[in-house]
Order: C-alpha cells, then sequence, then structure tokens
C-alpha cells in the first residue's frame, strides 16, 4: 500500500510540478519560408502576378542566423525560434534590402508560422502555418 500511495505522490508531483518544465523545455517556434514563385514573362496581372517582377533570389534572415535562401520549388524551415521572444526578419532580394520587420509567435497564437510571398504586390507576410494550405509545405 505504500508503494502505491509513493507512486501516486510521484505522479501527481510530475503532473502539477514537473509539467510545466517538462512540456515547456524543448518547445519552439518555426517559420516556413514558403516556396517563391519565379518571375514571369509579361506584364504583371491578376492572371499573371509575378509577371515583370525583377527578382531572382530572395534570403531571409531570422535575428542574428545565418540568412537562408528562399526555394522555388520547396518550403524552406527555420526552426527553434524562442516562442518569448521579439523577433526580426529581413528580406533580400538578389543582395540588396528589400523589407524587414518584427514579430513575436504570441501574435499568432501558434507556434508554427508561414512566411509566404505575394507575388502581385511583391509583399511578404506572415500567417500561422496550419491552415495556410499547399503553399506551407514544410511545416509538418
Amino acid at each position: 500500500m505504500t508503494k502505491t500511495i509513493r507512486g501516486i505522490c510521484l505522479f501527481a508531483l510530475a503532473l502539477g510540478f514537473g509539467s510545466s518544465w517538462i512540456v515547456g523545455a524543448d518547445e519552439a517556434g518555426s517559420v516556413c519560408i514558403a516556396p517563391v514563385e519565379k518571375p514571369a514573362h509579361g506584364a504583371k496581372s491578376l492572371a499573371n502576378p509575378s509577371g515583370g517582377n525583377q527578382v531572382r533570389s530572395y534570403t531571409i534572415q531570422i535575428d542574428g542566423r545565418p540568412a537562408v535562401k528562399a526555394s522555388a520549388e520547396h518550403g524552406v524551415m527555420i526552426n527553434d525560434l524562442d516562442l518569448a521572444g521579439k523577433h526580426i526578419v529581413k528580406v533580400k532580394g538578389d543582395g540588396k534590402n528589400l523589407a524587414a520587420f518584427r514579430f513575436q509567435f504570441a501574435d499568432y497564437a501558434s507556434h508554427n508560422l508561414c512566411m509566404w510571398f505575394k507575388p502581385l504586390y511583391e509583399t511578404w507576410s506572415l500567417t500561422p502555418a496550419k491552415g495556410h494550405g499547399k503553399g506551407c509545405i514544410c511545416h509538418l
């Protein structure tokens, strides 16, 4: 009987005190850089959103990490981002600074975000990866 009570007490301690560090210890955020559509020939239009775009290669840097090159074929994952902190994202196109913005995971209620390029307006967006659809394929 004492072994059973001791076991129950240890289990209760693990649930009550340990769960916050056990669950939270390995949690980190991620950002999937969705594939970027290659520039197309012809005039820009709703039917040809990447028409006339000049940038051939985008790189994305989050905080002080090495920049990653966006791909047209597949998503690129950036893992192990601090969930509590604020992050700065810098986007370069063909080596030139194009955009910079800050974000924190708490603003998105998600630990897995998708960063994607809108070719019609040549802007970048950050949204929760879940529900984003086929465009953000590296979040799994």
